[in-house]
């Protein structure tokens, strides 16, 4: 038998959680704990776990985040660092977890899912809302166009400028999530092990990451903030150079809408894998909301470092 509750800040037990994530996730243990840990759950998740004889056997994080859609302001929730032990599974325990979860919070989203977890969500009673589409390109001099120097800044992430670029960017979206000057700080600039990288170019702004060890000589395009949409393949362009310069041979960036994703093709980017967006709320509360969404890299956990 396994219990079922949600740990607080007061009633979290590390030494429980530490042993859970060393079983869970023993090539990428460090990666998880204890700095990542405390970035992602000290302060903006909380976690629903299962546990059988005093010690912890399931996981699903709720990442709280606040959400415009259609011109109003929501908080939402990604489940996050969904995991149980492998001689618990097939038990129900995800499941359970996740309807635990529901009861918590209003709204659950859920991607960068296996199939398998996916048709778990669709059981459970979740609704597919949308999809995100990763991309993916060689790179090399010949693919990069070029941008006058003097024009670019190249930086570690500045909050500021990123929140009043996305802002721009994203008024027309009718689903993204809120990038805030706090949260920019604490997505770009404090996440431990990832080293964004902020490229400007005027108001515009590109944000990039190399991959973890897990995918060497791969960089991101996380996310490409631009009010003007005809100047955004060369944005791109130089979000390729820069990676390319870094010690990236190959890129990934992603696309939500068939817009951006016909465009991407147009560019010569390869679909790579296609993540689906499911909720447990009814697919009808959001109407037409993720035809325009904004769903990148930096939303959810998609962007930890072992990528």
């Amino acid at each position: 038998m396994y219990s079922i509750s949600l740990l607080t800040r007061e009633s979290d037990k590390n030494e429980l959680i530490k042993t859970f994530l060393q079983q869970a996730y023993p090539g990428r243990f460090a990666f998880k704990f204890p700095e990542r840990w405390e970035w992602l759950y000290g302060r903006h998740a909380v976690s629903v776990v299962a546990s059988a004889d005093g010690a912890i056997i399931g996981h699903q994080g709720l990442l709280r985040t606040d959400i415009a859609m259609n011109g109003n302001s929501c908080v939402f929730h990604w489940a996050i660092d969904n995991f149980v032990l492998a001689h618990f599974r097939n038990m129900g325990v995800s499941s359970e977890v996740h309807r635990f979860s529901g009861k918590q919070c209003f709204g659950i989203l859920s991607t960068w899912m296996s199939a398998k977890n996916v048709d778990l969500k669709l059981k459970t009673g979740d609704y597919l809302v949308g999809e995100l589409k990763i991309y993916e390109q060689s790179v090399s001099v010949s693919s990069c166009h070029s941008i006058r120097s003097d024009e670019i800044k190249i930086s570690v992430p500045d909050p500021s400028t990123i929140a009043e670029s996305a802002f721009r960017a994203l008024r027309d979206r009718t689903f993204y999530v809120k990038r805030t000057e706090s949260y920019c700080k604490w997505r770009y600039a404090a996440q431990p092990f990832a080293e964004y990288w902020q490229i400007s170019v005027g108001p515009d702004v590109v944000l990039v990451r190399k991959c973890g060890y897990k995918r060497f000589g791969t960089g991101l395009i996380t996310d490409i903030f631009c009010e003007d949409k005809s100047k955004i393949a060369e944005l791109r362009s130089l979000g390729m150079r820069y990676l390319f310069g870094a010690g990236c041979t190959t890129v990934r960036t992603s696309g939500t809408t068939e817009l951006e994703c016909l465009q991407l093709e147009a560019e010569g980017w390869r679909p790579r894998s296609v993540y689906p967006i499911t909720t447990n709320l009814p697919a009808g509360f959001f109407g037409k909301a993720f035809e325009n969404a904004y769903i990148s890299f930096s939303d959810s956990d998609m962007d930890q470092f072992p990528w």
